[in-house]
């Protein structure tokens, strides 16, 4: 599912940065930026931002289909 391209990604950038995507110490604020601001991915390769970019496509349906599509990229 695209929402697991998603999760799988979000969870890559904070293994990967030590952080998570948006900061804020608000739930809500949080849930707002995940549905409106793009991520925070500096500090990373730009071809491996470019694939988490696809990952992280705020419409799912942007997103690739599958993990194994993820990998293709």
């Amino acid at each position: 599912l695209q929402s697991d391209q998603y999760s799988l990604a979000a969870t890559y950038v904070h293994a990967r940065q030590g952080r998570g995507l948006f900061e804020s110490s608000l739930l809500h604020e949080l849930a707002l930026l995940h549905v409106s601001a793009p991520p925070k991915l500096d500090g990373l390769p730009p071809a491996e931002a470019d694939v988490l970019r696809r990952a992280l496509a705020k419409k799912p349906g942007d997103r690739p289909p599958s993990a194994e599509a993820v990998a293709r990229l």
